[in-house]
């Protein structure tokens, strides 16, 4: 036997019904700007980590521990990831508002030592193979002439940063 098709009224949405519908139409278009706002660029800070590094005559040496760099953004953005080293150091010199035209402060620290981090000013940055190589001018304390594993913290600078 074959039954007529069911016809049902649909019911007319109550209150309660639109605030979730309303609810959950904001919570999308909150997502979609936040998703939106990653992709603007922010003011990131670089960690670069070294197996061993030298220092002579204003010039620190890094051997890369890894070919890539962490990066992280303060409040109110709180972006992080990795860039590769080769990305990062087109910073000095293909970009425009480069490290170049601001020079970066630093703070290289040993791993393992309880004394303080040498702050500098990188003048400049280059990489050859898994080697950093930075100009740079102490502005508190003192780069041993060599050392082994280290820390690289970078301050800031507004890159775009595609997540």
């Amino acid at each position: 036997m074959i039954l007529p098709p069911r016809v049902t009224a649909t019911p007319e949405p109550d209150n309660m019904t639109r605030l979730f519908t309303g609810a959950l139409l904001g919570a999308c278009l909150i997502g979609l700007f936040s998703a939106t706002a990653e992709t603007a660029p922010t003011k990131s800070l670089f960690v670069l980590t070294a197996s061993r590094g030298d220092t002579e005559n204003g010039v620190l040496k890094l051997n890369l521990l890894h070919p890539e760099i962490i990066y992280f953004s303060d409040r109110p953005e709180r972006v992080g990831g990795k860039m590769s080293a080769k990305e990062f150091f087109k910073s000095w010199t293909e970009r425009t508002d480069s490290f170049a035209d601001d020079p970066p402060n630093a703070s290289l620290s040993l791993a393992g030592d309880d004394g303080n981090p040498c702050i500098m000013e990188l003048m400049s940055g280059r990489l050859s193979g898994q080697t950093a190589t930075f100009q740079y001018k102490v502005l508190a304390g003192q780069p041993p002439a060599s050392f082994g594993r280290a820390f690289l913290f970078i301050d800031g600078k507004v890159i775009g940063i595609n997540l």
